[in-house]
């Protein structure tokens, strides 16, 4: 509150300040004011016999519009096979090493930082098309379409005789940068200073250590925190993660860890269904979703805001994960925020 009054004192000093230094003599003086930047979204989304595809660049309009006539002549040189894709490069383009949970990322254009184009996948239908195409227009601060709507706000192009769904999205909002894609750029960033951060963020989380788990002083990529639940090189992995915005909604969520488990994709009543009520964070609006594949499971506790996203997931053989399933959700019902 302090820091508020602080900022409004501030303000309003400010404003005598002009006012006061106004005299009638002075000539009056027209500024022009500059144009709030707007952000462009270029994807596809390519259904597949058992999985779906998405290409995905993200960037200041006046960045990305000039590489438009590439993209697409990217996604008329893809070709699928056995489970995998490949491509050809426009010319200024390289791929970097794969990292986290995309399949590729490819680097666009010479100038710093370079225009990133994701290539991701999820099994069966990804969730639907409307889904994920309303899950850019959040990114990107549009509102949500529906059904009909489709036809008219995308575009459809033939790639090896298969029908690839083409968004192109400009908006006023920054998307936040991918999950892993600040981990993904190494020496680009300055790492006392994201080391920083990170631990400003891990001091406002405290929690009760479940009996056996085992913390790791150095979590991965973006994580603010990832433990063992045991002590074997096997044991289930838990993180927690804070991603900016609503991070897409429930139902893409919960298909996209149905599809790294094995199960097929479900609807958005049916992802409804699957996500239970939880304490987490103290706060009565946390969901658990638990999925258990022939070998690996899931559980995720998360809630879902307008200006940020936190995701406590626990990922591991399916007969552990199921052995934990008690042991994980007294965990998050521990987990509190100190600020």
């Amino acid at each position: 509150m302090a820091r508020v009054r602080s900022h409004v004192l501030a303000g309003v000093a400010a404003l005598f300040t002009i006012i006061g230094g106004c005299r009638k003599s002075e000539p009056i003086r027209v500024y022009q004011a500059p144009k709030a930047p707007t952000w462009t979204l270029l994807g596809a989304i390519a259904p597949q016999a058992d999985q779906t595809w998405f290409f995905k660049v993200v960037g200041a309009t006046s960045r990305v519009r000039p590489h438009k006539e590439d993209f697409l002549k990217f996604l008329d040189s893809i070709r699928f096979a056995d489970g995998a894709v490949k491509w050809t490069l426009p010319a200024g383009w390289h791929e970097e090493a794969k990292s986290g949970d995309r399949y590729a990322t490819l680097c666009i254009g010479t100038q710093e930082p370079h225009l990133e184009l994701a290539v991701t996948s999820l099994g069966g239908d990804g969730g639907g098309l409307l889904a994920n195409v309303n899950r850019w227009r959040d990114q990107i601060g549009l509102d949500r379409i529906a059904e009909s709507d489709l036809a008219r706000k995308t575009s459809t192009r033939t790639v090896e005789g298969a029908a690839v769904t083409v968004v192109e999205l400009d908006g006023p909002r920054k998307p936040a940068p991918p999950a892993g894609a600040a981990a993904a750029r190494g020496p680009r960033q300055d790492p006392s200073r994201a080391a920083a951060s990170m631990e400003t963020l891990r001091s406002m989380f405290t929690f009760d250590l479940p009996a056996g788990w085992v913390q790791s002083r150095q979590p991965e990529g973006d994580r603010i925190f990832e433990l063992r639940a045991g002590s074997g090189n096997q044991s289930p992995t838990v993180t927690l993660n804070i991603i900016f915005g609503p991070a897409g909604g429930l139902g893409p969520n919960v298909n996209r860890w149905r599809g790294q488990v094995g199960l097929p994709p479900v609807d958005e009543e049916q992802a409804q269904e699957l996500a239970r009520p939880v304490s987490f964070l103290r706060e009565g609006g946390g969901s658990l979703v638990e999925l258990l594949g022939s070998e690996r499971g899931i559980l995720c506790a998360f809630t879902l805001r307008p200006e940020f996203s936190i995701f406590l997931k626990m990922d591991g053989p399916a007969a552990d994960v199921r052995s934990q399933r008690d042991a994980f959700e007294t965990f998050t019902k521990s987990v509190r925020l100190n600020h």
